[in-house]
């Protein structure tokens, strides 16, 4: 993929995958190098065509995400779900890139540890 995924072109995506199922190619891997820009609407159409391709008995993945998308897919929590193992930093980290803390992590129940969210007045929540 290249440029930008928003409302305008997330039906194009979601065409080009359904379109690749058809014709029984199963699991999609997608190449977001030279994704720039992509916005709800594009999360939803990764998303919705991650659902058809399991749907249909293969898989979507994602590779190559740049700071700004992996930035996304971490904050919505979707990471997990749509990038390939590995897709993040070596070792199959996803971490965030830029201002912010949000790359910080709290333990929480089970040990398990999740992103720090600040407050406005920057408590920690």
């Amino acid at each position: 993929m290249a440029g930008e995924l928003d409302l305008h072109s997330a039906q194009a995506l979601t065409d080009a995958v359904d379109e690749r199922l058809r014709d029984g190619v199963l699991d999609i891997d997608v190449d977001l190098s030279e994704l720039s820009f992509c916005d709800v609407s594009g999360l939803n159409a990764f998303l919705r065509a991650r659902l058809s391709a399991i749907a249909c008995g293969g898989s979507l993945r994602l590779h190559h995400p740049t700071p700004m998308l992996t930035r996304l897919f971490l904050l919505t929590g979707t990471h997990g779900v749509l990038l390939a193992a590995g897709a993040g930093l070596p070792g199959g980290r996803v971490t965030v890139h830029g201002s912010g803390d949000f790359g910080r992590t709290r333990p929480h129940h089970g040990g398990r540890r999740r992103p720090a969210l600040f407050a406005d007045d920057g408590g920690l929540r």
